[in-house]
């Protein structure tokens, strides 16, 4: 019965498909490109890049206009809609649109920074019954030491394209749930001592079969700072319950050294496309397996993968016995 899984199980060994970091992804079950991707070819890069999936995997500059690292990509209605900073800083999200995936145009701001917060990054949008929940970590301050928190902003908006046209009218659509101050996030830090104590930042957010919302999301804390992906669940998107997953000393959905998730169902699985490496900056390519249930690293190149299994059937968190395959995506 499918559940949960960790990195610590059964996994065969992964293929790289392309260099890149900070992927975000979408999945067409009728088009010729069954996988579409925008990420960096690293953390300084200037621009986004894209690469799709027919039998075998093509790649292309984009010209989106907001060239910093926070893109989430989604599809409706054929039309590509993207989430991205604004073309000028880091403290407001703008929506661009596109007709290929490739050339982006612009629409406007929806959804600006809180005075008082140095920060807003990393945001995902999801479609939900009353309109849209979009997902994002807020920092306070640059300091080294500021923690980050994920916060919740929603709108009543009954499509992109909505969302699109009233920002190019000045009108932002997405406001702010629980308000601005700690005590609004929807996700903090862990207590001292526990593995995600120090931040937890970059949320991926999707509907598990059960209609439950499920929250894959980067913790670490402050003495080894290396990022592990945590897993909590929810019964409305705003009160979240951090699910302990792992009986080998960390409560993750993926071991150590796992950044950055990007999520897209497919007709009978989830994709799950990450980072692995020992900081957010130096992504590496994990490789092999061994009998015993211990996880084999091996470093190669700055390469993600992706990884195809079905956790969020029922999501049950005393289940860690889910063999997980690790391989390369194909178009079926």
């Amino acid at each position: 019965e499918p559940g949960i899984t960790t990195s610590y199980l059964e996994w065969n060994t992964p293929q790289t498909i392309f260099s890149g970091v900070r992927p975000t992804a979408v999945y067409n079950s009728t088009d010729s490109k069954k996988y579409e991707v925008w990420y960096k070819t690293s953390e300084g890069a200037a621009n986004l890049r894209y690469a799709y999936y027919d039998s075998t995997w093509h790649g292309a500059n984009t010209n989106v206009s907001g060239t910093l690292d926070a893109p989430f990509v989604m599809k409706e209605g054929g039309k590509y809609y993207m989430v991205n900073y604004g073309s000028s800083d880091s403290k407001h999200f703008d929506i661009y649109t596109s007709d290929n995936g490739t050339s982006w145009t612009d629409k406007g701001t929806i959804y600006t920074y809180p005075g008082g917060w140095y920060k807003v990054d990393n945001p995902k949008v999801l479609k939900d019954d009353n309109g849209y929940k979009m997902y994002f970590q807020m920092k306070p301050t640059n300091d080294s030491n500021a923690k980050y928190y994920i916060f919740m902003a929603e709108t009543s908006a009954k499509s992109m394209e909505q969302i699109a046209y009233d920002a190019q009218q000045g009108t932002k659509d997405f406001s702010i749930v629980g308000g601005h101050q700690y005590g609004g996030s929807v996700l903090a830090p862990g207590a001292e001592g526990e593995w995600d104590s120090f931040r937890v930042m970059q949320p991926m957010v999707f509907k598990s079969g059960n209609k439950k919302y499920t929250m894959l999301y980067t913790g670490y804390d402050k003495y080894d700072q290396k990022g592990r992906i945590g897993y909590a669940t929810s019964d409305d998107g705003i009160a979240w319950t951090k699910v302990k997953v792992s009986k080998e000393g960390y409560d993750t959905a993926l071991g150590i050294n796992s950044w950055r998730t990007s999520v897209v169902k497919t007709n009978d699985h989830l994709v799950l496309f990450y980072q692995n490496g020992s900081n957010i900056n130096k992504t590496w390519l994990v490789s092999a397996v061994d009998s015993s249930n211990q996880m084999t690293l091996q470093p190669q190149e700055i390469k993600p993968f992706f990884i195809e299994n079905d956790f969020a059937i029922n999501l049950t968190p005393g289940d860690y016995k889910i063999k997980t395959i690790v391989s390369p995506v194909t178009g079926e």
